[in-house]
C-alpha cells in the first residue's frame, strides 16, 4: 500500500488549489511556479517556528479576476490546511488526508462558482446515490463539501444535473474534486491528495502460506512432545504452559497493533 504523509507535532502541510479554467502564476516561499487549470501547489512538511507565515503572492489576471495580489498563508502544527486565493479574501479549510479505515476512495467536492452571491452547486456521482451540495457566499466563491466514501471505479460527474466528465478514483486513494461553475461553462479536475494503494492484496497470500507452514511446523513437534514424551502428570500443565505462551504472542500483536506504533513511518 501507499502510506499518507500525516503532519505531525511541530509540522503542517499546505495546499493551494487553482479551481479555475486558468494558469495561476505564484510566487510561494521566494519561488515562482505556474499552478495549472484544476491543479494544486503542495508542502507535505513544512516545520514550524513561532508564529511563522508563509508570504504568497498570486497574480490574477490571467483568470480575469484582477491583478496581483499578495497574502499571508499561516500553516497550523500537526494539520493540513487547503487554501484558495481569491481577489478579495482567503478561502482555508482543514483537509482529510488519511485512508479511510475501510480502504474504499473518499472523495470530496471544491466549487468555484461564478454566479449569484448565493448560488447553490449540487454535484453527483452516477451510480450512487451521494449527492454534494454548496452554498457560494458572499464573502467566498470557493466551498468546500465534507468528505465522502465510494467503490473504486469509473463515474461520471454530474453538476447540477448536467454530465460534465469522468472520474476514476481508487482503492485507498484520497481525492478533491474542482469544480468551476459559469453561466456559459461548467469544468472539472480530479486532483490526488493521497495516492492509491499501489500493492496489490494478493501479494499477502505468499505471506499467509509461509506463516501457515511455520506455524504447522512448530506446533507439530509441541504437541508431539506433549502427548508423547511428558510425564502422565505432567502433560496437563505442559499443555497450560503451551496455551499461555501462545496466548500471550497473540496478546503482543494486538497490542502492537493498537497502538498505531508505525502510522507515522
Amino acid at each position: 500500500t501507499t502510506y499518507p504523509v500525516l503532519p505531525s507535532a511541530g509540522h503542517a502541510q499546505l495546499r493551494i488549489f487553482n479551481p479555475r479554467d486558468c494558469y495561476l502564476p505564484a510566487t510561494i516561499k521566494n519561488q515562482s511556479i505556474i499552478i495549472e487549470p484544476f491543479g494544486m501547489w503542495t508542502d507535505a512538511d513544512i516545520r514550524l517556528m513561532d508564529n511563522e507565515s508563509i508570504p504568497c503572492s498570486i497574480d490574477l489576471s490571467q483568470c480575469n479576476a484582477g491583478d496581483r495580489i499578495s497574502s499571508l498563508i499561516a500553516p497550523i502544527d500537526g494539520q493540513a490546511t487547503s487554501y484558495v486565493i481569491e481577489p478579495t479574501s482567503v478561502y482555508s479549510y482543514k483537509d482529510f488526508i488519511n485512508k479511510t479505515k475501510t480502504g474504499h476512495p473518499a472523495l470530496r467536492v471544491l466549487t468555484f462558482n461564478n454566479l449569484s452571491s448565493t448560488a447553490v452547486t449540487q454535484v453527483r456521482l452516477l451510480k450512487s446515490n451521494y449527492v454534494f451540495e454548496t452554498t457560494r457566499s458572499e464573502m467566498s466563491q470557493a466551498q468546500v463539501s465534507q468528505i465522502a466514501e465510494f467503490q473504486p471505479g469509473k463515474y461520471t460527474v454530474e453538476v447540477n444535473g448536467l454530465a460534465v466528465d469522468e472520474i476514476t478514483i481508487k482503492l485507498g486513494g484520497v481525492y478533491t474534486l474542482q469544480v468551476y461553475v459559469t453561466e456559459s461553462s461548467t469544468k472539472i479536475g480530479l486532483s490526488t491528495i493521497t495516492p492509491p494503494n499501489s500493492i496489490h492484496i494478493l501479494w499477502q497470500l505468499p505471506q499467509y502460506i509461509v506463516s501457515v507452514v511455520a506455524e504447522v511446523m512448530c506446533v507439530i513437534p509441541g504437541l508431539n512432545f506433549i502427548f508423547s514424551q511428558a510425564p502422565a502428570s505432567m502433560k496437563s500443565l505442559i499443555m497450560a504452559f503451551w496455551l499461555m505462551t501462545n496466548s500471550a504472542a497473540h496478546l503482543i500483536v494486538i497490542t502492537i497493533t493498537a497502538a498505531h506504533f508505525f502510522d507515522r513511518l
